[in-house]
């Protein structure tokens, strides 16, 4: 089960109702709280089902550090995999295939992922060690694609904020443009940028985000210009 990462710790606690649906398979506590041993037949195939929930009552916020925990409010989620998924006891390196279906989401909903942004299924093929260190959000995200020398950059925010969409999606633009054109390294056939607000009192100001597999998650108060999002990015 998720235990720390990025400051945070017993991350286990927003795993729920952990359960072993094979037939026969059994599940038992492990050493810690964030290990669980299922015992099962030789070679058998195992499905597992939990639920993810916010262990940390209210929303986003300045000074309080919950971003990199699970967020599951009525209008969105946001989850980071080293916060969200429950995985073998493998080596992180070892290669892994998965696929995500949102099912039963609100109609209204978008959803975008390390792995794609529009559609409700995405696919992956590669490091167990990268999906953990993927974002996934869904929710009431406006979803905008960037072409960046061919490649799409899809910017996903929710909020208001004292900028436009379009300020923010042509700084982003701007930003990895020139970037990629410094390093000559275009070689990003698919990448994601969050951007949710945090709230604060009159005063209070935070701009923050970290750099995931093929994404950089964004958590901003909405008291920030956009000039203020040009080092963060």
């Amino acid at each position: 089960l998720p235990s720390a990462w990025g400051g945070q710790e017993h991350l286990y606690d927003c795993i729920r109702n952990l359960a072993v649906l094979s037939q026969g398979a059994t599940l038992a506590d492990g050493a810690s709280p964030s290990v669980k041993n299922v015992t099962h037949r030789p070679g058998q195939k195992l499905a597992l089902r939990y639920e993810i929930v916010q262990d940390v009552p209210g929303v986003p916020s300045a000074g309080r550090s919950i971003t990199y925990r699970p967020i599951v409010q009525p209008t969105y989620v946001h989850l980071i995999g080293h916060a969200a998924f429950v995985t073998p006891a493998i080596d992180v390196s070892t290669p892994v295939h998965v696929t995500f279906a949102w099912r039963g989401l609100p109609r209204d909903w978008s959803v975008a992922t390390s792995y794609g942004a529009g559609s409700r299924t995405q696919r992956f093929t590669g490091l167990l060690g990268d999906l953990q260190h993927s974002i996934f959000v869904a929710g009431d995200f406006r979803l905008r694609t960037l072409s960046i020398r061919s490649k799409p950059v899809v910017v996903a925010m929710r909020g208001r904020w004292k900028f436009t969409d379009d300020d923010f999606n042509q700084l982003v633009a701007k930003v990895f443009t020139m970037e990629r054109e410094f390093w000559d390294d275009f070689n990003y056939p698919y990448y994601v940028i969050t951007l949710i607000p945090l709230e604060g009192s009159p005063g209070q100001y935070s701009i923050g985000g970290t750099a995931l597999k093929n994404s950089f998650a964004t958590f901003v108060t909405t008291n920030a210009a956009i000039e203020d999002l040009k080092h963060l990015l």
